[in-house]
């Protein structure tokens, strides 16, 4: 409760249908409310994204490839939305680049500035 109140709380990243760690793959209903947060985060041209948040999409779209082949064939369906997941994952990627960039060149302008 002190954590809580202190606003100090750090809670486990599970899922709590299945009590084991969030990870791709691992649970279908988590795969597909990240994929829906992935889309409207990308319909609103992440706008709503913070730093936490999109580590945490890094993080559980990591090693992100193409889908496995299970059926011996690939819907057209499932390669188009893996097309659509992949591109969206590569600009939150994109973005968490530039901002380390940013914060890259704002060091060095500082180490820069604070020399005589």
């Amino acid at each position: 409760m002190r954590e809580l109140k202190n606003d100090s709380l750090q809670t486990p990243n599970i899922d709590l249908d299945t009590g084991k760690p969030t990870q791709r793959d691992e649970y279908p209903l988590a795969d597909a409310t990240y994929r829906t947060l992935l889309d409207q985060l990308a319909a609103d041209g992440f706008e709503g994204m913070d730093a936490p948040l999109r580590d945490d999409l890094l993080h559980f779209y990591g090693g992100f490839g193409f889908p496995t082949n299970k059926y011996g064939w690939l819907d057209h369906c499932v390669v188009e939305r893996w097309r659509q997941t992949f591109r969206e994952v590569n600009q939150v990627r994109a973005d968490a680049l530039l901002e380390s960039l940013r914060e890259s060149v704002d060091k060095d302008q500082a180490a820069q500035g604070s020399k005589p």
